[in-house]
This record gives structure tokens, sequence and C-alpha cells, in this order.
């Protein structure tokens, strides 16, 4: 009965696909749908050069006045915010949580400042007045949905103070369900808020990627049915005629293949980026000196890593493995680390995920773990070229790919690191004489037990005196604690579910 499009409506903001785009949502007005829209951050204007290509926030209220702020009861003047009753039991907040220029606001738009969230409040507020159910809408989430350590290194996922701010405010103020999107997946995530108020972030994916889905919501008197619809077809009508004859193909024949296979091009391409010489410059601030050496990590051992083909006689991660007394690799389809991460990501984001430590994908990336200290081994003289001592690095991989230990002391890494990072490192680490890794264990699990219990105990559990044992610390670390958001899902699910509208706890 009603659609809710929580932004990225278009890929560019142009204005000429947000009235294309428009054109489509009529549409579903006609054939009696409602259609409530907020905009994303690929839709607004962003910089004054954009003016007259890419619409701004007037422009927006125009072309979709039809898809709820024609039927608006409350429109906020510094955003594209609005407030619309759905029927008589239901009200939709369509929250503007993007940041970009227009010239009919007060300046520059923040994603959220403390007006608009007073604003929220004020409307959450008045819908309890009016015994009406709040339904949110935002384009970005304001629960984390991407599992942090992946999220970081991939930049895909960022819940800043404000955002939480907001999500407090909803969940203090009686509203208990959001819909958005800009992660491209499916899931769902439950905020607390400091007064121990739920707030369920429900994510939807994008229908252009991978999964293709979009979802179907019932709301009864005490259940909330929420469904994925995933689609393997489309009307080839629709598809552009830039398209290369094989594209088009797959995409008539096996438009899920074709989606998988723009997935894993797309996914290549961002992590190869998220990685590259100036990302890891600016992710760990190395000063501009360091950049020869940033630019080696990048490129002959990060970027190596990755691409190196995981079969074959030739070079590839299997032959290094069993060169060094390691057991073969599992065999699979995947061409390289790229598609391992690429399978991660899909993973995630097509949700419900369960992957267990002894699949295929994780014994592989366990070794890809261990093959950066083989890239650092083979990469040694060039290293040396700016740090002497790096010569003497003496990596024995016989050790680590056959008993899956690292030596740190006696093989010069420790000093190497303390050497790449000393401008980083407070002074009380970086000036420690390191004969062995007491200290590390220690400090280690001090500070590692502050930030999330127990996992420093996780982490000395695989610190001898000389060496790492990498096997402990990727199962009982990594797999376990880091990365454990990210190989099982959490409750609730995250496609197919029933939420108990009291509790907002997920149905057996």
């Amino acid at each position: 009965k009603t659609v809710l499009v929580t932004g990225d409506i278009t890929e560019n903001g142009d204005i000429a696909s947000q009235y294309a785009a428009a054109r489509i949502l009529q549409k579903l007005v006609d054939a009696g749908k409602q259609v409530f829209i907020i905009n994303g951050n690929h839709d607004g204007l962003k910089r004054t050069e954009h003016t007259g290509v890419r619409a701004d926030a007037n422009m927006l209220r125009e072309i979709y006045h039809e898809f709820g702020y024609k039927q608006a009861i409350v429109k906020d003047t510094r955003s594209l915010s609005y407030v619309a009753d759905i029927n008589a039991k239901y009200r939709v907040i369509a929250i503007d949580n993007d940041d970009y220029l227009s010239p009919d606001i007060d300046g520059p738009k923040e994603e959220i400042d403390d007006e608009l969230i007073a604003w929220v409040e004020e409307q959450l507020v008045q819908c309890a007045k009016d015994g009406k159910t709040p339904l949110a809408i935002a384009h970005k989430p304001l629960a984390s949905h991407m599992p942090l350590l992946i999220g970081e290194m991939m930049g895909l996922d960022d819940v800043k103070d404000s955002f939480r701010e907001l999500a407090a405010a909803l969940a203090d103020n009686g509203c208990r369900y959001l819909f958005t999107g800009h992660l491209h997946g499916q899931d769902i995530a439950s905020y607390v808020s400091p007064e121990g108020n739920r707030l369920l972030d429900i994510e939807t994916s994008s229908l252009l990627f991978v999964p293709n889905a979009y979802r179907m919501v019932e709301f009864t008197p005490r259940e909330v049915r929420i469904t994925s619809k995933r689609f393997d077809k489309i009307n080839m009508d629709y598809v552009p005629p830039f398209n290369t004859a094989a594209d088009y193909n797959l995409m008539k024949e096996d438009f899920t293949a074709y989606s998988l296979a723009h997935f894993g091009k797309s996914m290549k391409t961002k992590v190869m980026g998220s990685l590259s010489a100036s990302e890891l410059q600016s992710m760990f601030g190395f000063s501009q000196d360091m950049a020869p050496v940033v630019d080696l990590l990048a490129n002959n051992v990060i970027h190596d890593l990755f691409t190196t083909p995981l079969y074959g006689s030739g070079s590839s991660l299997n032959k290094i493995v069993t060169d060094y007394g390691g057991a073969p690799l599992p065999q699979t389809g995947y061409e390289d680390l790229l598609d391992i991460a690429a399978f991660f990501v899909r993973t995630i984001d097509s949700g419900d995920e369960n992957l267990r430590a002894d699949m295929p994908e994780l014994v592989i990336l366990k070794q890809g773990i261990k093959a950066i200290f083989y890239f650092l081994e083979t990469n040694k003289e060039a290293f040396a070229e700016y740090y002497p001592g790096m010569a003497d690095v003496n990596i024995d991989l016989d050790r680590l790919f056959g008993q899956g230990e690292l030596e740190v002391i006696d093989s010069g890494i420790i000093d190497f690191i303390l050497e790449l990072l000393a401008d980083k490192l407070p002074n009380e680490i970086s000036s420690l004489n390191f004969s062995n890794l007491t200290a590390i264990k220690l400090f280690g699990r001090a500070f590692l037990n502050v930030t999330q219990s127990g996992l420093g105990d996780k982490l000395a559990e695989g610190i001898g005196q000389k060496h790492f044992d990498l096997d402990i610390i990727i199962d009982n670390v990594l797999f376990g604690v880091l990365l454990s958001d990210a190989l099982t899902d959490v409750v609730p699910g995250d496609n197919n579910v029933i939420i108990d509208r009291d509790t907002l706890s997920e149905k057996a």
C-alpha cells in the first residue's frame, strides 16, 4: 500500500535523472500506492559548480512534490525533512541527514545538527499527542551495520556522535522503527539509547547492487513481519545501449550472474582503493618523508598480496604456502584474495551471515594474512634503501606456514615496525628495549581488556617469548572477536523476521 524510498534515487543528482525517477514513481501512485521519499547523498547539490546540473533542495521539493511533500502536514524549513500521515494509525517522519548546498535554506546544510534533532523531537511529541505510530525514514543509518574492522578499512561505516544523538532522540520519544539505505546491505541493527529505549534501524540494499533486494513490511497489532524480496531478471527494454553485447546477453540470460560479476569488479576497485598508498598515508597519518615506504607497502606488499593468483604452478598463494610446509589451499573457484574480499562483503550485504572457521574462504584468508610477511620478506632489500636495519629482517617462512608461528624478535620485525611507526607511538612504547614480548603481552592484555572484556586475554594466548602464534591470534582474536559480527549475524535476523511489537525482539 505504501512505498518508502530511502534516498539515492539517482546516481549523480542531475535534474534530468530526478525527473525520470519521478516519472517512474508516478506509476506507483497511478497504481494506487502512496510513495514517500527522502533524499540521499547522491541526490543533492554538493558544490557551487554543480549549480544548474544537480538539483538543489528547492528543486527536489518541486520534482518530488507528489511523493511526500504534497501530503506533508509539517515541512522543515532548514532541510528536506517533512512529516506526513500514512493513514489513521501511522505517520512517516522523513529525516534529511545529508549535507549539501542549497539556495533556499540558510547556508550549507550539515548532515545532522542540534536544530534538526530538536525538530525531530518536536514532531515525535506531536505524533504521540495525535495517537499516531511514527515510522522514520532517512538515507544514512543511525546505528552501526557494518562490522567495525571492515567498515574502518573500507570507509563504509561512519556512525558519528550526532547520528547517535538523533537515534537516541528517536528511541526516547517513542519511535521504534527507522528505515534506511546508503550501505547497500540487508541488515537490521538494534540501537539502545542511554535511557534504555530501543530503535530498530532497518537498512535495505540497492536494487542496482547485490543482493538486488527490497523489503515488504507488514504491521499487525502485535507483530511486524519483515520479508526480503530479491529479483533475478529485469525488463530489458530499459537497459541502456552503451552496454557491451556480452553484458547485455548476460543480463538477459542470467541477471544474478551479471550482478555478481559487476559486484565483484566494484568491490575489487573499492578494496584496492582503500588500501592505496594515498589512503594508507591518510589512514595512519604518515609524514611526507615516509611516502616512499608507504608506496612500497601499498604496491609491493598489499597489491601483490591481493592480486597473486590463489592457484597455479607459477607464482600463487597455494605455491607459497606449500613451498614452506603449509597445507594446500582448499580448491575453490576464486581467483585471488580480492575475490575472497568480495565474497565477505557480499555475504555481509546479503544479511543473515553464518560463516564457520572451517569454511574454505576463511582457511584461505588465514593463509593470506600470513602471506603478508612473505611479501615483506621478499621486498626487504627495497625497504632497506629507506631503513638500513630492514636488510637484517629474516622471517622464518617454514615456521610461519608450517607451524603458524611468526618469530618477531630475532627476525627484526619488531624493530622495523617501531621504526616505521616511531613518530606515531608514545615515547613509553617506542623507547622500550624489546628483547622479548613480555611488555607487549602485558600492555596488550591490559589495554585491550579495557576496550573489550576478554580481548586482551585472547591476544595474550597467542604471544610467546619471542613469537606470535598467528593461528591462535587469527582464530581467537580476528575471527573470534574483531570479525565475529561479520562472520555470524546478531539478533535480530536480517531478511525474513517477525518482530514482537511490545519487546522489539525477534519471534522464533
